[in-house]
């Protein structure tokens, strides 16, 4: 037969555990959350949404991250703001994973027919003619090419990396490209 006292403190401990499971699940189901449609962005528009992404990403990874911005529409289509702030979040997952980076700056500007973003790291770069298929760079052109964008990636090894996304502001009889079909 088990100890009354032992058997309760056994349970105290497991409860106690299971109580940090759920509060680290409900974190995750949160932030997956925010990251299917981040409010962010309808709510307050790209710029600031870009601003706190740095920041919490700053704060996560210790690495730091400066946003400016210049001449951005008050009004960008919302497949626009959403294609340009999932490129940012794949390019500052990018730098923390791959670049060992101490800073990045994203850079987002009107260009008066579109926009541009601009994300620059300071880490160790890479060949660009032997990109290694899962740093993301083929979902990154797949977004950009949805919303009829392109994009640049500019790095050296040694030098950090520079990836330009360039977006016309369609208007609403032009469509975004429908997905390619695999």
């Amino acid at each position: 037969e088990r100890d009354p006292p032992a058997t309760a403190n056994l349970m105290r401990r497991r409860l106690r555990a299971l109580r940090g499971n759920v509060d680290r699940l409900s974190d995750s189901l949160r932030r997956a959350a925010y990251q299917l449609h981040p409010a962010i962005l309808e709510h307050f528009g790209l710029p600031e949404a870009l601003e706190t992404y740095c920041s919490d990403f700053s704060k996560l990874h210790s690495i730091r991250c400066k946003v400016t911005h210049s001449d951005v529409p008050h009004s960008i289509p919302g497949e626009v703001a959403l294609c340009l702030y999932r490129v940012a979040q794949e390019c500052l997952s990018n730098v923390a994973k791959h670049s060992g980076a101490a800073g990045a700056k994203l850079t987002l500007r009107g260009t008066g027919s579109g926009l541009s973003l601009s994300i620059s790291d300071n880490g160790k770069g890479f060949d660009p003619n032997v990109t290694p298929r899962g740093l993301g760079f083929v979902g990154i052109r797949e977004r950009a090419r949805l919303v009829r964008g392109t994009v640049s990636i500019s790095s050296r090894p040694g030098r950090g990396t520079d990836i330009e996304v360039q977006v016309p502001l369609v208007s609403d009889a032009q469509p975004p490209l429908p997905e390619a079909s695999a």
